[in-house]
């Protein structure tokens, strides 16, 4: 986890970018005073333009989900990131939305589908009859991130796995979505991934 906390005072009045070059990243903000964290998105290959009004009461957290090259800079330098860097300016996108949207499902079963779903329609791709998202979120992970007790998730977990709708990947780096769960919410994630 990547810490973006105590900006030097001769830069505290400017933005920051965070440029992923390679790889997949959760961030997230962390309230200093109630220490309460809220995930922001799952972001890839983007160039995040972070405000410095985050800077007084939150922490930005990175966590890197796959093997990552990141960057960061003050916004004053984004004219020096040079014609290399394939990354497309992004303030947060729409994922606030798609998270607000995943978190307040009718049901607990209906929230964990769709953010393995909404994942899976991101960062993932088709592999003959199935997907494959390339990273995993543990149990403990995906119940604060729906807000649910851990139990709940891993209940629910095994039994999608019994219906053969999930599965870990052989080499344990990801997760297989079977076409049927992809089906299910596809109208979901269609209307909601840029």
């Amino acid at each position: 986890m990547l810490r973006l906390q105590e900006v030097e005072p001769a830069v505290a009045d400017k933005g920051y970018f965070l440029l992923i070059n390679k790889g997949i990243v959760r961030l997230a903000l962390h309230n200093k005073f109630s220490d309460e964290s809220s995930t922001v998105g799952f972001y890839a290959e983007n160039k995040l333009s972070i405000s410095p009004l985050f800077y007084e009461e939150f922490d930005v957290r990175v966590e890197a989900l796959t093997y990552c090259e990141l960057a960061l800079c003050v916004s004053d330098q984004e004219r020096d990131l040079g014609p290399n860097c394939n990354c497309h300016l992004n303030s947060f996108g729409n994922w606030p939305l798609i998270m607000n949207m995943i978190v307040t499902s009718k049901s607990t079963s209906l929230r964990i589908e769709r953010l393995i779903c909404t994942l899976t329609s991101r960062f993932g791709f088709r592999r003959k009859e199935e997907y494959f998202l390339p990273f995993l979120l543990s149990h403990e992970k995906i119940s604060n991130l729906l807000g649910c007790t851990r139990s709940t998730v891993t209940r629910y977990m095994l039994a999608l796995r019994e219906h053969r709708c999930l599965d870990v990947s052989a080499n344990g780096e990801g997760l297989i979505v079977s076409e049927e769960l992809m089906n299910r919410h596809s109208r979901f994630c269609s209307q909601l991934i840029d």
